[in-house]
């Protein structure tokens, strides 16, 4: 639990979170009241108002791990669920533990004292937790450097004083869970120990002790010997506080702030879930002696159904991609040829960082076309249960984070033509995808770079990242603009060059061209890299013996492209700027042809999908395409960067034509009949920090 959140939350986040706490706790103790006076009135037990409080309140815990589950942790609806979970659920969670304290008074004897010493000892074991416990947890988290994992004693002693808590709390009468919660609020969320903590007992605590505490619960639970009137009275709880926390959040989120049905319902129904905190008060409660069996048998079933039933609704109702269809086509060939590019920058470690800062600055950034860079620092939620998007202030100042100060200083040296604006998202690789395309929408991006999860070292060792793969394909399949992925085949010592504040060494650019919408993005780029003056450009067109394209729009319009750039080469002054045609009858041609020119560039540019042809045949890694998956195969040996594009799409509709207003109005190859071998073998500048 991250608390600082409810100091984040905002207008829209508290009015729910106290509408989600006031608005069902009323109702539902008011309605265990009239039922008491009129259907149990034969009943000695007095404990169905504490059924109808525990059913009217709304866990943090539980809703976080319900979003976790479906992989909404860091959606739009995700974060305000989270937001106003953690205001309604601490409210909650301290009128529960203010009621066992005052329903463990004697009846008959009436005696404050009681309640006053479970309070006093609260109150006790909170500063106890606050003044000691917790700067000596914040001292062990201080003694590990970063990027060192944490002492085996420190973790022992943090499990004693997780033991000791729990006991400590048990002695005052209040729940084994109060003083763990305390001790969890002052350990730092998403710190080494909690990381840690996380590692090395969640999988432990998740696949054996919570099913063996399920099926004890389970076997608690005794349906045969209810009678008709405490079935009905309890199961009446449940479903008005349900119904009651549904309105409670319907209501505002439509009349005061504009929110859709749809998405209200559903965050309406994500607060309603119920998790295995509740379960814990429900046996709490049964344990005291405050609910009996029968009613304690009644509240596990209806959580069963309640959370049953919310879940497939949910994950039918709700789409967070939907969100990402823009109405428009965000690409670089729609950009105009004196606007600003805004590109989206994501990066995972600084070892991504140099390859990244070299693809930006040969994107021939100019005062008439600026540069508009949004830096996100993608980190894995790890000991923490709320993901956290950061907006940080872009200034002359440098930050505690190497990454954003590699950007900041890109920016520096390209001042005035360069523009950075940082952001740190953590969040859970299965959504961390939301995070990245939310920022491009919401920004007006038009193109997005991914790192490949592959990385090469000197010695052609190959890092894999199954979770950043997966995260590039999401991304892929949701981005609501052109996306690009950065394969880095030098090695790491060609990167670890240091800042250039000025010109940059000649790059070598090479473009292959085999058709289709990704292929004309690549070459859009390429267009505007081929706009510097120290830049050579190669295009190759691959052109199949045996192709037989059935799409006549999308083969007209490649060749457009192509007689545009053999047409505005004509009498220009960039005769380095060089294009070939290439005849090829399969797929093994294809990867001669890339081999023999494996170092003659620096920067290869492809597309990713192509039209249907007889070119295609199986790819190692599909997210790439056919010529991106040579680039990363181990056979090929190029000591280049590699980007393969993807062209956005929008709503699945044809591409619109080329006009006069994209970039390719001032285009500038030469056509050359045979290629013209490249000479000279030098590198990007890198940059490190």
């Amino acid at each position: 639990m991250d608390v600082s959140i409810v100091a984040r939350s905002g207008k829209k986040a508290w009015i729910i979170g106290l509408s989600t706490f006031a608005f069902p706790m009323v109702l539902t103790i008011l309605s265990s009241r009239a039922l008491k006076s009129t259907l149990l009135a034969d009943h000695k037990d007095d404990s169905l108002s504490l059924v109808a409080m525990l059913h009217a309140t709304t866990t943090f815990h539980g809703v976080s791990c319900f979003l976790g589950d479906l992989k909404l942790l860091n959606s739009e609806v995700g974060r305000l669920a989270l937001s106003s979970s953690m205001i309604s659920g601490s409210l909650g969670y301290a009128t529960v533990l203010i009621s066992f304290g005052v329903n463990q008074i004697h009846p008959e004897r009436a005696n404050l004292g009681v309640f006053y010493i479970i309070t006093m000892c609260a109150v006790a074991q909170f500063v106890l937790i606050k003044a000691g416990m917790g700067p000596f947890v914040s001292w062990m988290i201080r003694q590990t450097p970063r990027g060192q994992p944490l002492k085996e004693s420190y973790l022992c002693y943090t499990v004693l004083l997780v033991l000791m808590c729990a006991f400590i709390g048990e002695v005052c009468g209040q729940h084994t869970f109060f003083g763990p919660i305390l001790l969890g609020i002052a350990l730092p969320a998403g710190s080494i120990l909690a990381a840690t903590l996380s590692d090395k007992f969640e999988g432990f605590i998740t696949l054996v002790l919570l099913p063996l505490y399920f099926l004890a619960c389970g076997g608690k639970t005794d349906l045969r010997s209810l009678d008709a009137a405490t079935a009905f009275a309890c199961a009446l709880m449940a479903l008005i506080g349900a119904l009651t926390k549904f309105l409670a959040a319907v209501v505002p989120c439509v009349l005061f702030f504009n929110m859709i049905f749809r998405d209200a319902a559903i965050l309406s129904l994500i607060l309603s879930t119920v998790g295995v905190l509740d379960i814990q008060f429900y046996s709490r409660a049964n344990q005291l002696g405050l609910i009996d069996a029968h009613c304690f048998s009644v509240m596990n079933t209806t959580s069963i159904i309640i959370t049953g039933l919310i879940s497939p609704m949910v994950q039918v109702l709700y789409d967070p991609s939907i969100r990402y269809i823009s109405r428009k086509r965000q690409t670089i060939q729609d950009e105009p040829p004196n606007g600003e590019l805004r590109v989206l920058a994501c990066v995972h470690t600084e070892e991504q960082v140099p390859e990244i800062i070299d693809l930006l600055r040969v994107s021939n950034p100019t005062k008439q076309s600026p540069l508009g860079i949004y830096l996100i620092h993608l980190r894995e939620l790890i000991g923490g249960a709320a993901p956290k998007f950061v907006s940080l202030e872009s200034g002359p100042s440098l930050t505690s984070d190497s990454i954003t100060n590699a950007f900041l200083i890109f920016e520096r040296s390209n001042e005035s033509v360069v523009s950075v604006q940082p952001f740190t998202a953590i969040a859970p690789f299965t959504s961390m995808h939301n995070d990245v395309c939310t920022l491009a929408l919401d920004r007006g991006v038009s193109f997005t770079v991914l790192p490949f999860h592959c990385q090469w070292n000197s010695d052609g060792y190959v890092v894999n990242s199954p979770k950043i793969r997966e995260f590039n394909r999401k991304v892929l399949s949701k981005a609501p603009c052109s996306v690009g992925i950065l394969i880095n085949r030098r090695s790491s010592d060609a990167a670890d060059l240091s800042v250039i504040e000025g010109a940059i060494s000649t790059p070598r650019v090479g473009v292959f061209f085999t058709g289709g919408p990704d292929d004309r993005e690549a070459l859009a780029y390429a267009t505007c890299i081929a706009k510097q003056p120290d830049v050579k450009v190669t295009v190759v067109r691959f052109i199949s013996s045996m192709e037989n394209i059935e799409d006549e729009e999308e083969k007209s319009l490649d060749e457009e492209v192509i007689s545009e750039f053999k047409l505005r080469g004509v009498g220009s002054k960039r005769a380095r700027d060089v294009y070939k045609e290439e005849i090829v009858m399969d797929s093994v041609e294809i990867c001669e042809v890339i081999r023999s020119m494996e170092n003659s560039f620096d920067l290869i540019l492809v597309g990713r999908r192509y039209v249907e042809s007889p070119l295609m045949e199986w790819n190692e890694f599909p997210e790439l395409g056919f010529i991106g998956d040579i680039l990363a195969s181990g056979d090929f040996h190029g000591k280049v960067l590699a980007l393969v594009v993807q062209q956005h799409r929008y709503g699945g509709g044809k591409e619109r034509d080329i006009g006069g207003s994209s970039r390719f109005s001032d285009i500038d190859l030469t056509h050359q009949t045979s290629f013209t071998p490249l000479q000279g073998n030098q590198k990007f500048a890198g940059l490190i920090t």
